[in-house]
C-alpha cells in the first residue's frame, strides 16, 4: 500500500513538474514573441521616420523615436524630464519644449502646434495623443505622434485665400466681402466708428469700347492697387462686380476723416490710374455711409449706394458721405 501511495505521489509530482515546465515554456515563447513583435514595430516606426513619444507619468521619463528626438533636440530616453524643464533655455528652444509640455499633459486628443523645425523655420505640427491608465484608474502613460503639417497647412491657406479673392484684381470678391462685413457688423459694437464706401469708375464703358477690354482690365487692377495703398492693412477692400468696388473702414471715428479719405482717393485715382493713351483723367465717384451698431450689410450698402447716386448726379469725380 505504501508503495502504491509513493508511486502515486511521484506521478503527481511529475505531472506538476511537467505542467510547470510547459507553463514556463509557454511564457518564455510568449515573451519571445512579444519581444519579436516589439522589435518589428520599432523597426517599422524607424523605417517610417515617425515622430513618436511615450511619457511615463509615474517615472517622469520621456522616450522618443529618433526622428522625434532630433526634432526636440533631446536624447531618445530622457529621465527626470520635469527637472530638465527647469533649465533656462533660449526663446527658440523654449518654444519647442513648450510644445512638448502641451503634448504630455492631459487634454485634446488632437491639436495643432506651432514651433521650430530642424532647419529653424517655424512649422505647423499635428499632434495626436492618447492617455493610458493603470488598473487603479491612474494616468500612467501619455503616448503620441507629431506630423509635420506645415506644407499642407500652407496649401489649405492658399486654397482658402484664392476662394475669397477676385481673380483679376486680387482684392476680396463680392461673396467674401459681403460675408466678412456681415460677420464684422453682427459681432462687433462699432457704434459710429466705421464707414462703408462704394466706388464706381466714371465712364468705364468708354474705356472698354475705345481702348479694349485688356486696357479695361488694366484700369481695374490699378484701381484695386490704388485703393489698397490708400487704406490701412486692417481695412477691407472688395470688388462687388464689374467696375464697382467697396471699402469698409472699421473704427474710423469721424465724418471729417471719412471725407478726407474720399478726397484723397479721388486724387490718387486721377494720378495713378490714368493711362497715357486716355484723353481725360480716370476718375471715380464715391458714396459713403457712416456705420452704426444696429446696421447690417444691407443697411450700409443701401445708404452708401444712395450716396453714390448723389455723387454721380453732382458730376462724377467726387464723393458724398451720408452721416
Amino acid at each position: 500500500m505504501g508503495t502504491e501511495y509513493g508511486l502515486l505521489g511521484l506521478a503527481v509530482a511529475l505531472l506538476v513538474c511537467l505542467s510547470i515546465g510547459r507553463l514556463c515554456l509557454y511564457y518564455r515563447r510568449r515573451q519571445a514573441k512579444l519581444t519579436h513583435q516589439t522589435e518589428r514595430w520599432n523597426e517599422i516606426v524607424a523605417m517610417a521616420e515617425l515622430m513618436v513619444f511615450d511619457y511615463d507619468v509615474m517615472a517622469d521619463e520621456l522616450m522618443l523615436t529618433d526622428p522625434c528626438a532630433r526634432l526636440f533636440r533631446l536624447p531618445t530616453r530622457q529621465k527626470h524630464y520635469t527637472d530638465l524643464r527647469q533649465k533656462k533655455l533660449d526663446a527658440q528652444h523654449q518654444q519647442v519644449f513648450d510644445s512638448m509640455d502641451q503634448a504630455i499633459t492631459e487634454g485634446d486628443a488632437e491639436q495643432r502646434l506651432r514651433f521650430y523645425r530642424l532647419d529653424n523655420s517655424l512649422g505647423i505640427f499635428l499632434l495626436k495623443k492618447r492617455m493610458l491608465y493603470d488598473e487603479k484608474g491612474r494616468l500612467s502613460h501619455i503616448i503620441g505622434m507629431f506630423t509635420d503639417y506645415t506644407d499642407e497647412f500652407r496649401r489649405e491657406e492658399r486654397i482658402a485665400t484664392r476662394a475669397q479673392l477676385d481673380g483679376l484684381t486680387r482684392v476680396y470678391n463680392s461673396g467674401a466681402i459681403r460675408r466678412l462685413l456681415s460677420e464684422r457688423l453682427s459681432s462687433t459694437d462699432i457704434s459710429g466708428t466705421g464707414v462703408f464706401f462704394i466706388l464706381d469708375l466714371d465712364r468705364f464703358k468708354q474705356v472698354n469700347d475705345t481702348y479694349g477690354h485688356q486696357m479695361g482690365d488694366r484700369v481695374l487692377q490699378l484701381l484695386a492697387k490704388t485703393l489698397q495703398e490708400s487704406v490701412r492693412s486692417t481695412d477691407y477692400v472688395g470688388r462687388l462686380g464689374g467696375d464697382e468696388f467697396c471699402l469698409f473702414l472699421p473704427e474710423m471715428s469721424s465724418f471729417e476723416a471719412a471725407e478726407r479719405l474720399a478726397g484723397h482717393i479721388n486724387e490718387a485715382v486721377r494720378q495713378k490710374v490714368t493711362q497715357p493713351e486716355f484723353d481725360r483723367p480716370t476718375s471715380v465717384s464715391i458714396g459713403g455711409a457712416m456705420i452704426y451698431a444696429e446696421d447690417s450689410f444691407k443697411d450700409a450698402y443701401a445708404r452708401a449706394d444712395q450716396a453714390l447716386y448723389k455723387a454721380k448726379a453732382k458730376g462724377r469725380d467726387t464723393y458724398v458721405i451720408e452721416g
